[in-house]
């Protein structure tokens, strides 16, 4: 009966000790989650913008002849940050609207996130 009962020890042990790395597991995953989001939210803006307004428009992943007004393409660092300012439409969501784009502009849909509105 010593062989059954150390054997059972032995199992008691290893589950004794496999759910504290669960555990412990489960906190660090916890931490890490609680730390991502601090981080995240220190550069977030929690704006809404009203239905008329006027916003400019990051030009940053805008690639177009109107977002660079005409300036020579080599150089980057002097095209405008932003373009507009147009207006805004209609709210499609808390992070989306659609803007009133002019007519060099219709080819792109006009819907666009709020981080890329200023």
């Amino acid at each position: 009966m010593g062989i059954s009962e150390s054997a059972n020890e032995l199992a008691i042990r290893f589950k004794t000790r496999r759910q504290d790395v669960i555990q412990l597991a489960q906190r660090s995953l916890q931490a890490a989650q609680e730390q991502q989001k601090r981080y995240y939210d220190r550069k977030r803006r929690d704006e809404s913008l009203d239905i008329g307004e006027w916003g400019l428009l990051n030009s940053k992943n805008i690639t177009i002849h109107h977002a660079v007004r005409e300036q020579d393409n080599s150089c980057k660092k002097l095209v405008d940050r932003y373009i507009g300012p147009f207006k805004i439409l209609k709210r499609l969501s808390d992070l989306v609207y659609r803007l009133e784009l002019p007519e060099s502009m219709q080819f792109m849909n006009g819907v666009f996130n709020v981080e890329q509105l200023e």
